[in-house]
């Protein structure tokens, strides 16, 4: 049985993702890094997304802040 594919990962080439928005140009997991990498042309993001004690969403790559 073939595996699965989902259609957006079904590519022909690699796929250049931002890591948590890069951090080679600023603050990594913060709007302004997100904003510059979409400018230089990145269609893809990755980063974490974690949930604060009164449930507001965070990207922050470590569970807790220590």
């Amino acid at each position: 049985m073939k595996p699965s594919r989902h259609p957006y990962l079904d590519h022909a080439t690699p796929i250049a993702f931002a890591h948590r928005g890069g951090a080679a140009d600023g603050v990594e997991n913060t709007a302004a890094a997100f904003r510059r990498a979409a400018a230089v042309g990145y269609r893809y993001f990755e980063t974490d997304v974690h949930t604060t004690a009164d449930g507001r969403l965070v990207a922050f790559h470590d569970p807790t802040l220590d």
